[in-house]
């Protein structure tokens, strides 16, 4: 592992889809809490591209840093891609604006270990409510007579028995620690009816952000370490709909011989119209990985006697920013035309 002098940890996010793995249009930003704690404990942040750095202050940078029991650095986690959402492996439908992911590393009891941490890796899922001091929560229609809220260590931090006309209460959080926790209702007999996981900031900004990074390093930090997300990439279906238009006479073009070669899937042709206005449609029959690098190796070919002539050279990969969606989720539709040798050739 490299040294770093004064550096505490380093959080990074990576992306699948970037050819550098560093996930662009990603902040972290200190919680209003996380600004005392850092203060408290002699440390500053440092926003770096996709991550920041935590390091200490002062003439004497070296390790070891001596933290408090039970010490978290909390960090707002930013957007400022619009297109993350389609360059991201992770369900549409499920993303609501009230909710937040949450990053959590848990206690770092292995902190000797060389390598990254690994935070989160693959798909994205979870998200939960945030709520800031208060929780308001409504346990209508589970027939709870009780309401618990439980820690990240599954202790009891809070109980309310619901009366009889109750369908709502606000559950004060103050004096409690940010992070998650998870909402028991139990019934009379103390079964769990309903239970939910939510998080809770001190943060007094109305903003939601995307979510929350919460590293929990041991007490005694006697080197740098880095915690490290890890965003997988949307695989999408792709098609190529491939116009061919009064072709001249010198661009013959048989439709029903056109194929692709070195596509990374296979990919099913149909053929619609006639004469001077024909189209042809390549529709990948698995979904593709999205990259930020093109696939440049895919040609749309002819095969005729006596062997191969290359239509295309080089058939575009999707642009994220022009994804379509349909009842299966998000696709590409790359539009091709073909009027002349001149386009086929290019």
């Amino acid at each position: 592992m490299s040294h770093h002098p004064g550096r505490v940890l380093t959080i990074e996010t990576h992306h699948a889809y970037y050819r550098d793995r560093f996930c662009s249009g990603i902040r972290l930003e200190p919680t209003e809490d996380c600004h005392r704690v850092l203060r408290e404990e002699g440390l500053l942040f440092r926003e770096s591209p996709g991550g920041g750095v935590v390091e200490k202050r002062g003439d004497n940078p070296q390790p070891p840093v001596r933290l408090k029991r039970d010490t978290a650095f909390v960090f707002r986690v930013l957007l400022a891609n619009p297109f993350f959402w389609n360059i991201t492996d992770v369900e549409l439908e499920s993303v609501r604006p009230t909710g937040v992911f949450v990053f959590d590393s848990g206690d770092v009891s292995a902190i000797d270990r060389d390598g990254p941490i690994i935070i989160h890796s693959g798909r994205l899922s979870g998200q939960v409510r945030l709520f800031r001091k208060f929780i308001e929560y409504s346990p209508e229609g589970s027939g709870a007579s009780t309401i618990f809220v439980y820690d990240r260590k599954d202790r009891v931090v809070s109980g309310t028995i619901l009366g009889s006309e109750e369908d709502r209460i606000t559950i004060d959080m103050t004096g409690h620690p940010e992070g998650l926790y998870s909402i028991r209702a139990c019934n009379y007999s103390g079964a769990i009816v309903r239970e939910d996981r939510v998080f809770v900031t001190k943060d007094t900004r109305a903003s939601t952000p995307f979510g929350f990074v919460v590293v929990r390093p041991a007490s005694n930090i006697s080197k740098h370490h880095t915690f490290r997300i890890e965003f997988s990439a949307r695989e999408i279906n792709w098609t190529y709909r491939i116009n061919l238009k009064g072709q001249k006479l010198s661009c013959h073009i048989d439709a029903t011989r056109l194929k692709l070669l070195n596509a990374p899937v296979k990919f099913l042709r149909t053929l619609s119209g006639t004469g001077a206005e024909r189209m042809v449609e390549f529709s990948s029959e698995t979904p593709i990985e999205l990259k930020e690098e093109p696939y440049r190796d895919i040609k749309l070919i002819e095969e005729s006697e006596p062997g191969k002539s290359i239509v295309i050279k080089t058939l575009p990969s999707p642009d994220v920013r022009t994804l379509v969606k349909d009842e299966r989720g998000l696709k590409a539709i790359i539009y091709l035309t073909i009027e002349s040798e001149k386009d086929a050739l290019k």
